[in-house]
């Protein structure tokens, strides 16, 4: 079991060292490339495209909204409402590497 674990934090460290790779390149990338152009690289198609849209609400609607998580709170704070455990997950805390 030692084993499996200590593969599991090894490609969990890998993951987290090439995502904080891809975080340093991105802006470089979203400079260089056209908007909703394709470039096949050979193992993947890379493109910029559109941000994610979000909502705006009225005024009318956001004021609900505020007093509707307000009430939730309230019910979750008086035990009228009830918490449903989710699925479990595995964690892996990656310890700081000492240069």
């Amino acid at each position: 079991m030692k084993e499996l674990l200590e593969r599991y934090a090894a490609l969990k460290l890998a993951i987290k060292e090439a995502e904080e790779e891809v975080k340093v390149l991105q802006p470089e990338i979203k400079e260089l490339i056209q908007p909703d152009e394709k470039y096949d690289v050979g193992t993947a198609v890379i493109e910029l495209s559109k941000g994610k849209s979000s909502w705006k609400y009225s005024e009318e609607t956001t004021i609900v909204d505020t007093e509707l998580k307000a009430k939730k709170k309230e019910e979750e704070k008086l035990g009228i409402a009830t918490a449903v455990e989710g699925a479990p997950f595995i964690t892996c805390n990656l310890k700081k590497v000492k240069a």
